[in-house]
């Protein structure tokens, strides 16, 4: 066999460990970490007296990114069709999560703004893992972000395509719990 080849093997399965290996994790911790900033600060709020923390909003908000954290580690495309399509299937889930519901009902339209933005972020941080720990979708992005040059406009198009997306994630991590051994079969 030829020196070329064996390297070339070599360098792809080392890519291959690496991809899935330390690279799904890192993709986690960075979701789980925006995650937990949005948490903090959504507790912030709550400290500045501008949400009551006894209130069923903040108790809803709180548990449901805390739900989003729990669940980033089982995130991935193929988890996400296919938990989506089996919760659908079952009719297991609502169209509108727990979270958009308390969040709507909160009545500050300045504190609802903020919230807004911190589940935002963390929905798009959720979304980021998933095209990232995706070999192919990974592919895709670093094509796309490249053929477009980096243009100025790339942030705000991502996440205006993301956001209706995450409304679903966080649907389907509030019915996770529902759902636990089907994830693991997928997995």
């Amino acid at each position: 066999m030829n020196f070329d080849a064996v390297l070339a093997i070599m360098v792809l399965m080392l890519l291959g460990m690496l991809f899935f290996g330390p690279w799904q994790e890192l993709c986690t911790a960075y979701a789980r970490q925006i995650a937990f900033e949005c948490r903090d600060r959504i507790f912030d709020l709550a400290a500045d007296g501008k949400l009551d923390f006894r209130s069923q909003e903040y108790r809803v908000i709180r548990s449901s990114m805390e739900k989003l954290i729990r669940f980033a580690h089982d995130m991935t495309l193929l988890n996400f069709i296919y938990i989506t399509w089996h919760l659908r299937r079952k009719r297991a889930t609502t169209s509108e999560s727990h979270l958009t519901t308390a969040l709507e009902s909160i009545k500050d339209l300045e504190t609802k703004a903020k919230i807004r933005a911190c589940v935002e972020r963390a929905h798009f941080a959720m979304f980021l893992m998933m095209v990232a720990k995706s070999p192919l979708t990974f592919w895709f992005a670093f094509v796309f972000v490249f053929s477009r040059k980096l243009g100025s406009q790339l942030p705000s198009r991502s996440r205006s395509f993301a956001n209706p997306w995450g409304e679903v994630l966080q649907v389907e991590a509030e019915n996770a719990r529902v759902n636990k051994g089907n994830m693991k079969a997928v997995a």
